[in-house]
């Protein structure tokens, strides 16, 4: 997988929507790199949200001690994670949020790559890929909704949180509309340039 690439061999999956099919997936090896540590977390009785489910992966993974790559499951990028993690490390950031700029979603307001707000139609857009450290999934609820922008606000307010804009390629696709529209990007326009189609 594209994460792969970059040495990461641990793999914590969060699901609710389609979550037998993801299961499906995961048992017979296609979710995750067959050499990979795999573990899939399902969200049984109600969906907890952005930070909600992060807190329920978190502590059901035996709480790692390490930085977490966190990836939505609905976007596709094409990212130097392998920069961006350096980045992460050497300014000492509990989170660092990947930004894009997307005017339609745009709403993460920096100043000199801090994250000082939230504000709707201003900033950029959370790119649904972000370094964290274990003490800020630590500090997200695990048995009730919550929002990843809620629980970040008082890792904001003491400028903990870095946001760095990103180059490349990125689509969300969590709906049937932008789904047909990235195949589209792809098959037809050539537009992830890790995807090459040959035409055979």
């Amino acid at each position: 997988s594209w994460i792969n690439r970059f040495g990461v061999m641990d793999f914590h999956i969060n699901a609710h929507h389609l979550s037998s099919k993801l299961n499906s997936a995961f048992d017979n090896g296609t979710l995750v790199p067959s050499d990979a540590n795999a573990n899939l977390i399902i969200e049984r009785n109600e969906i907890l949200g952005t930070a909600g489910g992060l807190g329920n992966l978190f502590h059901s993974a035996a709480e790692p001690d390490c930085t977490i790559l966190i990836h939505n499951g609905d976007v596709i990028e094409s990212f130097d994670l392998d920069s961006t993690y350096r980045k992460h490390i050497e300014h000492g950031a509990a989170v660092t949020m990947l930004l894009v700029n997307n005017h339609t979603k745009n709403s993460v307001v920096t100043e000199n790559d801090a994250v000082v707000r939230f504000s709707k139609g201003m900033g950029l857009t959370y790119s649904g890929v972000a370094f964290m450290e274990p003490e800020v999934l630590k500090s997200f609820p695990d048995d009730k909704f919550a929002s990843i922008t809620d629980c970040l606000e008082q890792w904001i307010e003491t400028r903990s949180v870095m946001g760095l804009e990103m180059n490349g390629f990125w689509c969300d696709f969590g709906t049937p509309e932008l789904y047909l529209g990235l195949h589209k990007d792809i098959l037809v326009r050539n537009l992830h340039p890790d995807i090459v189609i040959d035409g055979t």
